[in-house]
Parts: structure tokens; C-alpha cells; sequence
């Protein structure tokens, strides 16, 4: 939803600082969820503390990879396209992800 907003405030070209400054709060709040759940779910899903610090790093390094791929993915279509095209992308990403992961579960 926070990537929708970005985009529908480039789409409309609105500058309220306001509403930009929702989004970034709905964002930060999103990703402090997230990052405590993902640490809390790397410890339920390596029993054994002597493994744990290892899940971590992956965990990590699995992080650090796709994020940066995501950002350049993202990045050139901003660059090739448009900031709307690249948040409308970076949505449906996010809700495919979201699918998956439903999917899995």
C-alpha cells in the first residue's frame, strides 16, 4: 500500500508534505514489523542456539543480495521509465511476495 502511495503522489504530482511524510511513517513502521518477525522467526526455525548465528548470516547475506537486486531492478525502471512505473512495479512485487508466501505457509 506504501508503494501504491508513492506512486499515486508522483502520478499526481502532489506535493504535500503532509501525506508524503503518512508514508514514509507507514513504511518505517512496516519495515520495524518486519525486521523484529524475521529475526524472531530465524530463532523458532533454528532450534539448536549453536546454529542460530549462522541462520542469522544467511539470513543476512540472503537479504543483503536480493535487496540490492530489487534496487537496481527498481532503479532502472525509475530511470527508464518513470517513478510511477517503478513503484507500481516495486507493488506488485511486494504482492506477489506476499502471495508466495501465503501459498507456502
Amino acid at each position: 500500500m506504501v508503494a501504491l502511495g508513492f506512486a499515486g503522489a508522483f502520478w499526481l504530482k502532489r506535493e504535500d508534505l503532509l501525506f508524503i511524510a503518512l508514508l514514509f511513517v507507514f513504511g518505517g513502521t512496516f519495515i520495524a514489523i518486519q525486521d523484529a518477525l524475521e529475526g524472531a522467526m530465524t530463532a523458532d526455525l533454528v532450534p539448536q542456539t549453536s546454529q542460530r548465528g549462522v541462520a542469522y548470516g544467511v539470513t543476512g547475506s540472503v537479504n543483503g543480495v536480493g535487496d540490492l537486486i530489487s534496487s537496481t531492478v527498481v532503479g532502472v525502471v525509475w530511470t527508464l521509465y518513470s517513478p510511477v512505473a517503478a513503484f507500481i512495479y516495486a507493488a506488485v512485487m511486494m504482492a506477489a511476495g506476499a502471495v508466495a508466501i501465503r501459498r507456502v505457509r
